[in-house]
């Protein structure tokens, strides 16, 4: 950078005025001669023992200062999801604790117990991007020698002693050392890099833990201090083997029984794309997240009322309780006389929130319903024709529960979905006359501790003996972040 030094309100000369260098950049048309500055940002200041880290701020071929964007793809309060979370053990038992996901809670000691976790959702990195795993975690004591303890993004075989399959995560080795590992498809005959953290986990103590990746190194810190870099080997064309990670915990007591045990628990780990803008729908992001309403909130059981292999029990028709207490799924009920009355033929309560389960909104997108006749041939008179609603938000299962502002009831919000006919002597097996499909232009919104609601009111139909109706109603939703 070329300048001049002048003095304060001086044209020319140099000086000092007040202890304050005075400088004047050049003015010239020249670019070689343009005087500037070269901006630099700090990506760690060196705290740790680690060198200091510069890097230039980027800036595009038209000039545009080029700006990371950072996209949410995983975020969770760590726990035992079964739609979410892949878990193995041995011996170990796992459960939610004060708002963490705990391993070992029945405090094993025993000789090949272990306990792993890990999501069934694999996450990708693209060229040029960062990736980020937030992970706080704690242990209730000082591992015990032979203990192996694993957390990040980590691709760990379902066994006591086996090494990681491909991963970069911290580790805890048998012989009690903290190191941050780079592991390339270790069991395939890969390479593990791994470097001393300097580190111990105090007892009780949540500590909060970040990875970064990127396609040339990946950064270690814990609690907010960088304490580890490992470099991509340069025989390596990747840094991970398997091209993609899944963000899991892994405890094991090793081969042999231990003298002490410990507890791992891990608190809202989740997984930020950095650098670049994954074109993702919110829809998309979420069921990535294992929130897609095909899975009960908090237990990951799934939710659709679809017996494998199975007809479904036929529903008791009711205004105040529900045909089946599940989202949706498949039905069935003896043929009734047509009447304007509705029926709650599902009723769902999206779980409330409470220490053990995060709440969390249901969104519905829209329904598909089909109806067909069994049992016996329809009247010789009348129709079948149902009509189908959404309704949601209710405080209660009863379909007659009231807004009140005392009490702090309300009522279901409805919307029409459609309706069916099966026509006059209709055979068993006969479809109905169409298929609902509905697709809203605004979703509703299920909150935490109410209900979501499919009503059927069947306005045409007669008691006919031994007629049973029967068929399916699905609703597109997912849960919310």
């Amino acid at each position: 950078m070329g300048a001049d030094l002048e003095i304060q309100n001086s044209p020319t000369g140099a000086g000092v005025t007040q202890n304050n260098l005075h400088v004047r950049l050049r003015d010239v048309s020249d670019p070689a001669e343009v005087g500037g500055i070269v901006p630099y940002g700090e990506s760690h200041d060196g705290v740790g023992g680690l060198a200091r880290r510069l890097r230039s701020i980027d800036v595009s071929h038209d000039y545009r200062t080029r700006v990371g964007v950072d996209t949410l793809v995983f975020t969770d309060n760590a726990n035992t999801h079964l739609g979410k979370y892949q878990q193995h053990a041995t011996t170990m038992t796992s459960a939610v604790v004060a708002g963490m996901l705990a391993l070992n809670t029945g405090n094993s000691l025993a000789a090949n117990a272990y306990a792993r976790v890990q999501t069934y959702a694999d996450f990708n990195i693209g060229p040029s991007m960062s990736g980020y795993i937030d992970l706080p975690f704690k242990l209730t004591a000082a591992p015990a020698t032979g203990q192996v303890i694993r957390i990040g993004g980590v691709r760990q075989s379902a066994s006591a002693t086996a090494q990681a399959d491909d991963g970069f995560y911290i580790e805890c080795t048998a012989a009690g050392v903290w190191q941050a590992v780079l592991n390339f498809n270790a069991l395939g005959g890969g390479s593990v890099a791994a470097t001393p953290l300097g580190f111990t986990a105090q007892p009780n103590q949540v500590h909060m833990a970040l990875i970064v990746i990127s396609q040339y190194f990946v950064d270690f810190y814990i609690d907010k201090v960088l304490l580890a870099t490992i470099n991509r080997p340069t025989s390596n064309g990747d840094m991970l083997a398997f091209g993609a990670f899944r963000l899991g915990a892994y405890l094991s007591n090793g081969s042999g029984a231990l003298a002490s045990f410990t507890q791992l628990h891990i608190g809202k780990w989740g997984v930020t794309y950095g650098d670049g803008e994954v074109d993702a729908p919110y829809a998309v992001r979420m069921a990535m997240m294992g929130n897609s309403g095909d899975n009960i909130l908090g237990t990951g059981a799934a939710a659709a009322g679809i017996t494998n292999s199975g007809v479904p029990s036929s529903a008791t028709l009711s205004n105040t309780a529900a045909g089946y207490t599940l989202p949706d799924g498949n039905f069935q009920w003896a043929a009734v006389a047509g009447a304007a009355t509705d029926y709650a033929l599902f009723a769902y309560q999206v779980p409330a929130g409470s220490a053990a389960v995060r709440g969390q909104n249901l969104i519905v997108y829209g329904a598909v319903i089909e109806l067909e006749n069994a049992g016996a041939a329809n009247s010789a008179t009348v129709p079948t024709t149902v009509r189908f609603y959404l309704g949601t938000g209710s405080t209660a299962v009863s379909l007659a529960t009231a807004d009140n502002g005392t009490t702090g009831g309300r009522a279901p919000r409805r919307r029409y979905l459609g309706s069916i006919t099966i026509p006059i002597n209709a055979v068993v097996g006969q479809i109905g006359d169409r298929t609902i499909r509905t697709n809203f232009a605004v979703p509703a919104i299920v909150e935490p501790g109410t209900f979501v609601h499919i009503i059927a009111r069947i306005t045409s139909g007669a008691a006919t003996a031994s007629q049973v109706v029967t068929g399916s109603a699905h609703l597109d939703k997912h849960y919310s972040e």
